[in-house]
């Protein structure tokens, strides 16, 4: 069986993932939006299935076509016919883990569609890195959240992420970690209450001509 670490990527946080592994319990359901070859995937299932025995729902979100200004990932999805998809999957076969996972492929932000408010216990965003699309996702996920779960993201130290989770947390508070932005939903905030704050916060950016 592959390793996770025979599988291409730029996973650098298996400390954000350890985390996640440690909190999870059945029947949650864990969401990694921008899953590229799988690296980080291969991780987070092998471990799920080697430490707890989890049983949950687990689910890898991409379009799998690679990011727009990003030149690395075309080579790799010309070389892989205009998906990488397949790639991924069967690297998901090789580590031992593709039962485990479900696949979305599709915009990282309208695929949070599959999800109930309030039913994600943790999510993680690593798809677009401009900051508009970073807000949109962030955004997108946010009343998807169980209370006290956790969303998080990478690349942190870019600055056009770094302005996305500021204009969208920093009012309610998250913390970095390496590469990583983190924040445990309050216990308190609904998903309701979280569609409401966005709302409000789109009519702000509105009319400072921002988008969403």
């Amino acid at each position: 069986m592959k390793s996770w670490q025979e599988v291409g990527g730029f996973f650098n946080y298996p400390h954000v993932y350890d985390e996640a592994i440690l909190r999870a319990k059945d029947g949650d359901t864990i969401v990694e939006v921008g899953s590229w070859l799988g690296q980080s995937m291969a991780y987070l299932a092998q471990n799920l299935a080697a430490r707890k025995q989890w049983k949950g729902r687990l689910v890898a979100v991409d379009t799998f076509r690679g990011e727009t200004n990003q030149p690395a990932h075309y080579s790799e999805v010309e070389k892989n016919g205009g998906s990488v998809r397949p790639a991924f999957e069967q690297n998901m076969k090789d580590c031992g883990v593709a039962e485990m996972i479900e696949v979305i492929e599709g915009d990282s932000a309208l695929s949070s569609d599959h999800f109930k408010d309030g039913e994600c216990s943790f999510v993680f965003i690593d798809a677009a890195h401009d900051t508009e699309p970073v807000v949109r996702d962030i955004l997108a996920w946010l009343p998807k959240m169980k209370p006290g779960g956790v969303i998080a993201g990478h690349d942190y130290q870019a600055e056009s992420v770094y302005r996305a989770v500021y204009e969208c947390l920093a009012a309610v508070g998250y913390y970095v970690s390496g590469p990583c932005w983190l924040m445990q939903t309050p216990l308190n905030m609904t998903p309701a209450q979280w569609r409401e704050g966005i709302e409000k916060g789109k009519q702000i950016r509105a009319a400072k001509g921002l988008t969403p």
